[in-house]
C-alpha cells in the first residue's frame, strides 16, 4: 500500500473543503492510497499549525483568494519551512492561477471542481514524488569529497567507516583511504542515514559492516576495531540485536522451508 501521509486543504469556503476531501477519498480508494486530510479555513491557521508539526504536509490544496491572507503568500511562507511540499492552487478565476507558478506550484485547478481534475493532479503529484524519491536515492549512492573540483566520489556501499583526525576526515574502504578537509557532521548529511551510524563523536560506521559489538568496541570483521561511546552504545546495541534477531528468524524460515521440500520429495 502506498501512503501519501499528510494532505492539507486550505479554503475559506467549507463547501469546497468538503468537496475536495470527498474526491480525494474516492481517489484513495481507487488507487489503494491512505490519506490523512486536514482542513483549514484560513491561511494563518494553516501556518500556525504547520509550525508545530514534526512531519509536514506533503500535498496542500490552497485557495488563492482568501480574506485573511492570499494563498500565494501562505505558500511562500510554507516553502521556507519545507521546500519539497507539493502545492495545488484552487481558484475560481483563471487569472489568479498563473500566480501559482511564482511559488513553484505543481499545478492549479479552476473551480468548479470535479473528480477528473483531482485525479489528473494527484496522478501528476505521484509521478513528481516518485521522481524526487529516485533523485534522492541516486544522490545518496555516492559520497562526494571536497575539493569538489576534483570530483572525488566514493560509492557509499563500499565505505567501511569514516574517522575524524584533527582537522580532516579519513574515509576508509576495503582497498583504500580517502582524506578530505571537512567535518564529520557535513559528511554525515550526504550519507544514507539508514546505513551509516555514529558510534563515537569521531567515527561514522557502515552499520551493515559491523560483525560484533563487545564492550565499547564494534568489530568490522576485517580486524578493524571501532570505539563505541557511552552516548551511542545503547541505540547501536539495540539496532544490532534487532538485526541479529531478524537474521535468526530468516534462517529458521529457510530451514523450515528446506525441510518441507525434503519431505515433499519423499511423497
Amino acid at each position: 500500500m502506498i501512503n501519501f501521509s499528510y494532505i492539507a486543504i486550505c479554503d475559506d469556503e467549507a463547501y469546497y473543503r468538503s468537496q475536495i476531501q470527498k474526491l480525494l477519498e474516492q481517489y484513495g480508494k481507487e488507487r489503494d492510497f491512505v490519506f490523512q486530510i486536514d482542513e483549514y479555513s484560513s491561511g494563518k491557521e494553516l501556518l500556525e499549525e504547520a509550525k508545530k508539526m514534526e512531519e509536514s504536509y506533503q500535498i496542500i490544496f490552497m485557495d488563492v483568494d482568501m480574506p485573511d491572507m492570499q494563498g500565494t503568500d501562505v505558500a511562500k511562507a510554507l516553502r521556507e519551512q519545507k521546500s519539497n511540499v507539493v502545492f495545488c492552487f484552487v481558484t475560481a478565476y483563471e487569472q489568479y492561477a498563473y500566480a501559482a507558478f511564482e511559488v513553484e506550484a505543481l499545478d492549479y485547478i479552476i473551480k468548479p471542481i470535479d473528480y477528473d481534475k483531482i485525479k489528473r493532479f494527484m496522478d501528476k503529484a505521484l509521478e513528481w514524488q516518485e521522481f524526487q524519491r529516485e533523485r534522492q536515492e541516486a544522490a545518496k549512492k555516492y559520497l562526494i569529497l571536497p575539493p569538489k573540483q576534483e570530483k572525488r566520489q566514493v560509492e557509499q556501499k563500499d565505505i567501511l567507516y569514516i574517522e575524524k583526525r584533527r582537522n580532516l576526515c579519513v574515509v576508509t574502504t576495503e582497498t583504500t583511504e580517502f582524506i578530505c578537509y571537512d567535518t564529520l557532521q557535513n559528511i554525515y548529511t550526504q550519507l544514507n542515514e539508514n546505513i551509516f551510524v555514529y558510534t563515537h563523536q569521531g567515527y561514522i560506521v557502515n552499520f551493515y559492516r559491523i560483525k560484533e559489538i563487545r564492550g565499547n568496541v564494534a568489530f568490522l570483521g576485517n580486524g578493524k576495531e571501532i570505539p563505541v561511546s557511552r552516548r551511542h552504545k545503547e541505540e547501536l546495541k539495540r539496532r544490532f540485536d534487532e538485526k541479529l534477531e531478524r537474521l535468526r528468524r530468516e534462517r529458521m524460515t529457510q530451514s523450515a522451508t528446506g525441510n518441507e521440500q525434503k519431505n515433499d520429495n519423499y511423497l
